[in-house]
């Protein structure tokens, strides 16, 4: 009589010794639940930084604009600057000719006092 079976069967004909112990079931699956774990943090992790990167690159362009902005605005007003300074000077400049210019008015106020009747 046979024996008929559907599967492969394995015979080990060595000794007990030379036989390889396989590992258990459950240490098998904790590697696989560890390595599975630490994959998906990474990646996490990967995702998050790569986020970062792009959220950090959108800030940077945005500064970069508005730097621009205040680049114009600073040289617009250091124009105006300019231009006070400017008319502060003729201002000086007039404020020193009415000191220097005689005082008309006082001069024929007094001649008006001194002359006779």
């Amino acid at each position: 009589m046979e024996l008929k079976v559907s599967y492969q069967a394995k015979v080990n004909l060595l000794p007990k010794k030379y036989i390889v112990k396989k590992t258990p079931n459950w240490v098998r699956v904790f590697f696989l639940t560890i390595m599975f774990v630490a994959t998906m943090f990474h990646l996490y992790a990967y995702s998050l930084d790569t986020q970062k990167i792009a959220f950090f690159t959108n800030s940077i362009d945005t500064l970069n604009v508005e730097l621009n902005y205040l680049k114009e605005q600073e040289k617009k007003m250091q124009d105006v600057q300019n231009q006070i300074t400017i008319i502060q000077k003729r201002v000086d400049i007039i404020k020193n000719l009415i000191k220097t210019e005689p005082d008309w008015l006082q001069i024929i106020q007094t001649i008006g006092k001194n002359m006779p009747d």
